[in-house]
């Protein structure tokens, strides 16, 4: 039985001489990945979450985005499609992967979400970048 990641197989690849490259891009890691304390209200990383156990068994009060886009994937897109010095908008910007990545690829980004801590994640990762 195959259990490893399609990671090994996509790391890239080259089409017969041309320019083109398909890009694997797997799951944003624990260090791009925020959560929201349900006990003291704080705001971190998963990599740092164990000091926020409060003495519980699991992690069950810690709430976190289901779906964080990896910051490298989104880098990319912005530099692939939007001029250096653009704007990107993203209206569902979720944790702000959109975002993080624009300011790498020194794009410029408008990010609109509906959700309060989701709007609290992105203050949290911009103000993370920008330091």
């Amino acid at each position: 039985m195959d259990s490893g990641s399609a990671a090994r197989f996509f790391t890239e690849c080259r089409f017969d001489g041309d320019d083109r490259r398909l890009i694997y891009a797997g799951k944003a890691p624990p260090t791009e990945r925020v959560f929201h304390c349900g006990v003291c209200g704080t705001i971190a990383v998963r990599a740092e979450r164990e000091t926020h156990k409060h003495d519980r068994e699991d992690f069950s009060h810690l709430k976190e985005h289901p779906t964080v886009k990896p910051v490298s994937l989104m880098t990319h897109l912005a530099k692939l499609l939007c001029p250096l010095g653009g704007l990107i908008l993203d209206p569902f910007a979720g944790t702000g992967s959109t975002g993080v990545g624009a300011m790498r690829a020194g794009r410029n980004s408008v990010l609109i979400e509906q959700e309060a801590s989701h709007a609290e994640t992105i203050r949290f990762r911009v103000a993370r970048e920008s330091a």
